[in-house]
């Protein structure tokens, strides 16, 4: 017998362990440095476990059958927003808009079917994989619903990219062969101009109707020049570079083009934007989007041209914009801009935007376009930073 009149004690560590392997010896209380130990053991695996809940990247929901959060993960919880006493006790339905609404009718199916259940989101161009399943608690033998979320924005852009570039690489085989056709008719066409108004008596009348032709003729060759280059087929060549460089070469030569139609270039772009790219190519995207939107601009207008880098959801981005101060896009036609063909110009072939948006994928960026809040259209075009080694 032990002085408090009761059982002798093993030492704390072979209490703990026959606790641990279903010990049944008589024990009415342990000494209060067991407690202590005890104690101590269950903070730790506590903390191990949160830790390890925690280091999960994606989004983990447990709530109860109703909607109520009871415990969340650091990914989850920043995704909602707030402390974790904040988080905690709130419905799974935050806001009526997404990803909230889909995340708590997905708990109502769970609820309702007992099977687990999974459903996809799309937010504001960012995409997630959900799957919910039920398991009833340990603790209280409720039920609970867990959800983890998993986000596939970069797949979904992937997939996205490699079948436009599919589609392009059909069409664009399909236009270069069109334009070599056509390109030979239109030159033989612009050499029997020239023969004929050297025949013909010198006439005003005969020399105008010449002009208006060659004029025709030269919107044709610009067409056939536009298709041979979307239909090139191009090698690649990527190597280190700075976009500011790149930017900075093509505002300078676009100024002089914007010099023309009364209109100025502006441009506010951070030094040293180390990225991987192929500078001809990448010249070329930009500066058909600064023509455009000089093309778009009226006189004494000015058309602005950023870059900046980033951190976007923890991940660092070259965010680069051309806005100009015209009409801006027709919000019905925005899903259209990037289509090839597509244009709302007089004189303009439709292929600008498209090999625009050719040469971003190629680099592994993406091009947005709507409008500015205050007026004119804004094209934004985000490329992933250069990682050194």
């Amino acid at each position: 017998m032990g002085e408090n009149g009761h059982s002798k004690v093993p030492r704390a560590s072979a209490w703990n362990a026959g606790v641990l392997a279903g010990w049944t010896g008589t024990v009415s209380a342990p000494p209060a440095r067991v407690t202590d130990e005890l104690q101590q053991i269950i903070l730790k695996k506590s903390y191990e476990w949160t830790q390890t809940f925690d280091a999960i990247a994606l989004p983990v929901f447990i709530t109860r059958m109703d909607g109520t959060i009871m415990r969340v993960n650091r990914a989850a919880r920043d995704l909602v927003g707030g402390t974790f006493q904040e988080v905690l006790g709130r419905n799974i339905a935050v806001s009526e808009v997404e990803p909230w609404k889909t995340l708590a009718d997905t708990v109502a199916a769970v609820r309702d079917s007992r099977t687990p259940c999974t459903a996809q989101i799309e937010d504001k161009g960012r995409f997630w994989d959900v799957t919910a399943a039920w398991y009833a608690s340990t603790a209280d033998a409720e039920d609970r619903v867990i959800i983890v979320m998993r986000d596939t924005t970069d797949f979904v852009r992937l997939s996205e990219s490699v079948r436009r570039g599919e589609q392009l690489a059909a069409l664009g085989e399909l236009v270069g062969g069109v334009a070599h056709e056509v390109r030979n008719p239109i030159f033989g066409i612009g050499i029997t101009i020239d023969t004929m108004q050297q025949l013909l008596p010198d006439n005003p009348e005969i020399n105008e109707l010449a002009d208006v032709l060659r004029g025709w003729l030269g919107r044709l060759n610009r067409l056939m020049e536009n298709l041979l280059a979307y239909g090139k087929t191009w090698t690649l060549s990527l190597t280190e570079g700075s976009l500011d460089k790149v930017l900075e070469v093509v505002v300078d030569g676009c100024r002089q083009i914007a010099a023309q139609s009364s209109v100025s270039v502006t441009a506010d772009i951070e030094p040293e934007l180390v990225m991987l790219m192929d500078t001809h190519r990448l010249g070329h995207a930009f500066e058909n989007l600064v023509i455009n939107a000089i093309q778009h601009s009226s006189m004494r207008q000015t058309v602005f041209v950023a870059a900046r880098r980033e951190s976007v959801d923890g991940r660092e981005q070259l965010v680069c914009s051309v806005r100009d101060h015209g009409p801006g896009f027709n919000p019905a036609e925005l899903p259209r801009i990037f289509e090839p063909f597509f244009t709302k110009r007089r004189g303009g072939t439709g292929l600008g935007l498209s090999i625009v948006q050719r040469v971003v994928d190629e680099h592994g960026g993406t091009i947005n376009a709507g409008n500015a809040e205050d007026g004119g259209a804004l094209v934004t075009v985000r490329f992933p930073v250069f990682a050194h080694d």
